[in-house]
């Protein structure tokens, strides 16, 4: 029973010399948790009692390859702190000096009277109190899982790598990025974005001690949604109001205010997305947080250590938030490789030709856009370095603007704002709109273009995150990333007029023509969500293109599969990407 200081003392003493000392015995590691303590087996958590100690003590030891180390450190404990004792949970503080790295560090254990329930590094200035404690360390084990080959790792070691081996790669962002988070809590709709857990954070949640903790709020455990097929997998589920059980409306999420940033990474990450590439790290955000869609806050470059600890958030499960990019990619096809550094200066060329503040009217600037890319990719040859990109890129962008073509309706337009819509659109409205009011609907759109109304630097800073991203960069090419680009604005175009065509058809009142300055002003509860921030000014067309890009970006991200097969078909074995033709059509329809 542990009852004072001294028993605490002792018990930590014993952890760390069984667990990572010199003469490391798993066994009496075991025998140092408390029976109701969640244990890190092979990357799932186990309850104690539910482990056969002599087969535990036969398990591999923690002996690691160098890299990325998630695990395999050696700690000792140099001297203890403070400690805490309350309602049957104790908390103890302690410096740590890992050997292997020479680092010292102020750690933290928490338990019962039956032993230690976790630990992790102290980031705070003070000792927490002994049942928040417990919710720290868990918060930590929830995050710790199998890494890969024969990786295990406890919540103290994930702790101390993401303190003191934070990912040190070079950041890059758009210099009109920013962000700071406005507490408006649309992000805090479970239902809306499906917060998946892994088991063993569902199992760390569920352990936390709520009656301790959230007293009022929170005396018990919410019932986490089980995933079909999920292999313990869950959801964050959510409380009658609709919000996640956590969320309060006047504290926030009560989760990571208590706990830190660790409980739930994909919360903690959002509204940051990554692209990882050979020279470093590209960052982001999803547009369909208003924060991020407004520019609102802090300049990213003014938060670069935030931004880390974001990204190391979720090492395990990084397919979730992360873009991979490789050092070799193509242009239009297999036949056409380029180098990571082609792909740069391309970048960079049509960044530039997308900033915000340009005085040439943006359609102006898609299409010279287009013909750039047309003519590298006629000109292309196996030896083009990144300075004659660049040059041939610029040469093609200065000349002349030609006449807009003209089109009519659009075979892939058509496709592509069907499989967009028909996520969007209420189930009893679908078999009205897929039996002919869409092809009517359609038509009107395309043959009466109009553009978009409201603020053309929003739609400018949209586009230019959209080919900053890189999402289908690797799969598809650098020529279809730049028409991902001219498809992002033909279906937003074509997507917010529907959304204006849908409200007035409502007979809500009388709506100005499409088109025209004032054809946005529409404020049904449709378009106009209650939480966009106050610092936005009331600009026409706004509210249906605030509501165009949140749905197409959340879209993008949550289907990218989905979107990535509806616009890169396959003619044998060669991929045969949005044709020249298609492009012009989708834009100046």
């Amino acid at each position: 029973m542990i009852e004072s200081r001294s028993q605490a003392e002792d018990l930590v003493r014993r952890h760390l010399a069984s667990g990572y000392g010199p003469g490391r015995d798993r066994r009496e590691h075991l025998e140092s948790y408390s029976p109701a303590a969640l244990v890190l087996v092979g990357g799932e958590l186990v309850r104690r009692t539910e482990l056969d100690p002599a087969a535990y003590a036969e398990g591999p030891e923690l002996d690691f390859e160098a890299g990325p180390r998630l695990a395999g450190y050696a700690f000792d404990l140099d001297s203890v702190g403070a400690y805490a004792h309350d309602r049957g949970f104790w908390a103890l503080e302690c410096v740590l000096a890992e050997r292997s790295t020479g680092l010292s560090c102020r750690g933290i254990f928490a338990g019962d009277s039956g032993g230690i329930l976790g630990g992790g590094v102290l980031e705070g200035a003070e000792l927490p109190e002994p049942a928040r404690a417990v919710g720290i360390a868990l918060a930590e084990l929830g995050r710790a899982r199998k890494q890969g080959g024969q990786r295990f790792a406890s919540g103290l070691e994930l702790s101390f790598a993401r303190v003191f081996e934070p990912v040190d790669l070079p950041l890059r962002y758009l210099p009109e990025s920013s962000f700071s988070c406005q507490g408006c809590g649309e992000c805090c709709h479970p239902g809306k974005w499906g917060i998946s857990l892994s088991g063993p954070l569902r199992h760390a949640l569920a352990d936390l001690p709520f009656a301790q903790i959230w007293p009022d709020r929170l005396p018990r455990a919410p019932e986490f949604e089980q995933r079909e097929g999920g292999k313990g997998r869950g959801r964050l589920a959510a409380a009658a109001d609709g919000y996640c059980a956590f969320h309060d409306t006047q504290a926030g999420c009560l989760l990571h205010g208590t706990l830190g940033q660790q409980p739930v990474p994909a919360c903690h990450t959002y509204p940051f997305f990554f692209t990882r590439t050979p020279d470093g790290i590209d960052v982001w955000t999803s547009f369909a947080c208003h924060s991020a869609l407004y520019g609102l806050g802090l300049p990213f470059a003014h938060r670069e250590a935030d931004i880390r600890s974001r990204y190391w958030s979720d090492p395990a499960d990084q397919r979730l938030m992360v873009v991979e990019v490789s050092e070799r990619l193509f242009l239009g096809s297999g036949e056409q490789p380029i180098s990571w550094e082609v792909y740069r200066a391309i970048e960079g060329q049509l960044l530039e030709l997308l900033e915000p503040g340009s005085s040439v009217p943006l359609r102006e600037r898609l299409e010279a856009g287009e013909r750039a890319m047309q003519g590298l990719s006629r000109q292309y040859r196996p030896d083009l370095g990144p300075a004659e990109v660049a040059s041939a890129l610029a040469g093609e962008i200065e000349r002349p603007v030609a006449s807009q073509a003209s089109g009519g309706e659009d075979d892939l337009a058509l496709e592509v704002l069907c499989l967009f819509l028909v996520t969007r659109l209420p189930a009893e409205e679908l078999p009205a709109f897929l039996g002919g009011g869409f092809a009517a609907l359609a038509g009107e759109l395309v043959r009466n273009p109009g553009d978009l109304a409201g603020p053309p630097d929003l739609i400018a800073r949209y586009l230019r995150r959209c080919l900053f991203h890189k999402m289908f960069l690797a799969e598809a090419g650098a020529l279809f990333t730049w028409r991902y680009v001219l498809l992002s604005y033909a279906t937003l175009r074509l997507y917010t007029r529907h959304l204006a065509l849908r409200e007035a058809a409502t007979g809500r009142g009388e709506r100005a023509p499409i088109g025209s300055p004032g054809w946005g002003e529409i404020g049904s509860a449709l378009l106009v969500l209650p939480t966009v921030p106050a610092a936005v000014p009331e600009t026409p067309g706004l509210a249906v293109l605030q509501k165009g890009i949140q749905d197409l970006e959340s879209f993008v991200i949550h289907s990218a599969e989905l979107f990535k097969a509806s616009f890169v078909r396959r003619d044998g074995q060669r991929d045969r990407l949005v044709a020249p033709g298609v492009a012009r059509s989708l834009i100046w329809g």
